[in-house]
């Protein structure tokens, strides 16, 4: 979290959802969300532990909370296939609102939206892939925001959606809002019967911002590198990734693309 400090998160998550589909393309879906969440000091080494290295007061939501709130979303996809796409596009935006349950005095929307679109070059092999995201966090009321529930960047794990800056550690940046963009360059270089491999170049870029006004083109954080991706019948199965950034090199090894 933020100066290399380090936590340890135990999640409950409950999600009751309903699904609305309007054409082949579009479609919409509405949700109820419980949230509990218990905050640990992390054990990674040489690292500073969350609870020690900040005072509690500073960081809302470091000793965990409850929370309960609702999420609209509505999707437009006109990707050639879901995981291998290599013509059209996925368009997304989504609405949320929650409240703490516990005495926390948590109180925020969240609006986040991404846009990404496939380009063949001369032929399907070599494709041109681009995505842009964004999302901002509004605390209500002057009630505030958990940490964990920040826009983040850093990192390529998936299972939390942040891996917008490859190069960076995991969850590197934390703030209310952040805008991003992926551009990768996707070449077939293997094809034997229902097995593919596509090499790939990469590059990132993004920040982090507390409000709209704050943000700064010459704050903006890069990755560049490469990686490849193995398939089955069009479906990645294997995903690895490689990118230098200002600080480090990072690496990733995952069984989906990242867009």
């Amino acid at each position: 979290l933020g100066e290399y400090s380090t936590y340890q998160p135990e999640e409950l998550k409950f999600d009751a959802s309903l699904g609305y589909q309007w054409t082949q393309t579009t479609k919409g879906r509405a949700a109820f969300i419980y949230q509990k969440m218990n905050i640990g000091n992390g054990n990674r080494e040489r690292v500073g532990k969350i609870k020690e290295h900040f005072p509690i007061a500073r960081v809302p939501g470091v000793n965990g909370g409850d929370l309960v709130g609702g999420e609209a979303s509505i999707v437009h996809d006109t990707r050639d296939h879901e995981s291998d796409a290599k013509r059209g596009g996925r368009e997304s935006i989504e609405f949320s609102y929650f409240h703490d349950t516990d005495g926390n005095e948590f109180h925020y929307l969240k609006v986040a939206g991404s846009i990404s679109h496939f380009f063949p070059i001369v032929s399907d092999r070599r494709v041109l892939a681009v995505r842009i995201v964004g999302e901002k966090n509004q605390e209500l009321g002057g009630d505030e925001i958990p940490f964990y529930n920040l826009s983040r960047l850093g990192g390529s794990d998936r299972t939390d959606g942040s891996e917008l800056l490859r190069s960076y550690r995991y969850n590197r940046f934390f703030e209310e809002g952040l805008l991003a963009a992926n551009l990768e360059y996707r070449y077939n270089v293997y094809e034997y019967g229902d097995f593919q491999a596509d090499a790939f170049a990469l590059f990132d870029v993004g920040e982090v911002f507390g409000e709209l006004g704050d943000f700064e083109f010459d704050e903006l954080k890069y990755s560049y590198g490469g990686g490849i991706n193995l398939k089955f019948r069009r479906r990645t199965i294997l995903s690895i990734t490689i990118a230098r950034g200002s600080e480090r090199w990072g690496t990733g090894l995952h069984t989906k693309a990242p867009f």
